[in-house]
């Protein structure tokens, strides 16, 4: 019986696609492994399902606000 291997990937928005289909499964495993983009990605192994991960959005990191030092005031004499 003929079971192809795929991997999918459905966007934020819901958009369904197809990023790998072969009937040998390490080409679809890269490519499950090599996806980045945000949202959900199922790899799918010989008609079953055996790995789901859900990619959140890229977050890009703020600069760190530098705080300012107190200063000490002396008297002079």
């Amino acid at each position: 019986m003929f079971k192809p291997s795929a991997t999918f990937h459905k966007s934020p928005k819901g958009v369904l696609k197809v990023i790998e289909c072969s009937e040998d499964a390490s080409v679809c495993l890269a490519a499950y492994k090599a996806c980045t983009e945000p949202g959900e990605v199922i790899y799918v192994r010989k008609g079953n399902v055996d790995k789901f991960k859900k990619i959140d959005a890229i977050k890009v990191e703020k600069p760190k606000a530098v705080r300012k030092k107190a200063v000490k005031k002396t008297i002079s004499q």
